[in-house]
């Protein structure tokens, strides 16, 4: 079990607003490598214990927090957006167990991102990430062309490339793909 110095807190400025988050600078240090990097000595947000992040939400620095301190993952909702902007957010701060628990419950509870989720995530994610593979592989997996060709000027281009590639895919292979398949696999660390 890990000892944490209690004493020793940061301050977390989120959002163009600046909202303030008091935590453990030993507890973030500990699960995120952004956090254990931007807390050193060796970088003025070490020295002056105030780290900003202000292209974030604080509702969802909020849910951070209650998954840090509590083991708990808000939203319980049908929409995936919420959950997408988590995963982006825990992904910068490169929390790994966090992140493949939000990728479990995106498998697990969604079916199907919305056109604006779709949106959010093309803007904030880089080729090739597995959250870009879940959306493509949700999409193709309920695909209804008729549908999907009416709305398919307002996807991201290289979102709908990607649909037309797993199109034949889908005919023989379920939904969630092989690459997404280890986050369901009991091997993936995640916390209980």
């Amino acid at each position: 079990m890990t000892s944490y110095d209690y004493d020793e807190t940061i301050s977390v400025l989120v959002g163009p607003e600046k909202v303030k988050f008091t935590a453990h600078r030993d507890v973030l240090s500990d699960r995120s490598q952004y956090f254990n990097t931007a807390c050193s000595q060796r970088w003025l947000e070490g020295q002056q214990k105030v780290v900003p992040l202000p292209e974030f939400e604080p509702e969802t620095f909020q849910m951070y927090m209650d998954l840090t301190y509590n083991r708990l993952v808000y939203p319980e909702t049908s929409r995936a957006l919420p959950l997408v902007k988590f995963y982006v957010l825990v992904d910068y701060l490169d929390d790994v167990k966090a992140r493949n628990r939000i990728m479990k419950l995106l498998l697990c509870r969604m079916r199907c991102p919305s056109l604006e989720t779709v949106a959010f995530l093309w803007d904030h994610t880089a080729q090739g990430s597995l959250l870009r593979q879940w959306a493509v592989d949700a999409v193709s997996a309920i695909l209804e062309v008729d549908k999907f060709a009416r709305m398919v000027g307002s996807y991201p281009a290289e979102f709908v490339q990607q649909i037309a590639v797993n199109a034949h895919r889908f005919a023989t292979i379920p939904y969630p793909s092989e690459g997404l398949l280890r986050y369901l696999d009991a091997d993936v660390e995640d916390e209980e």
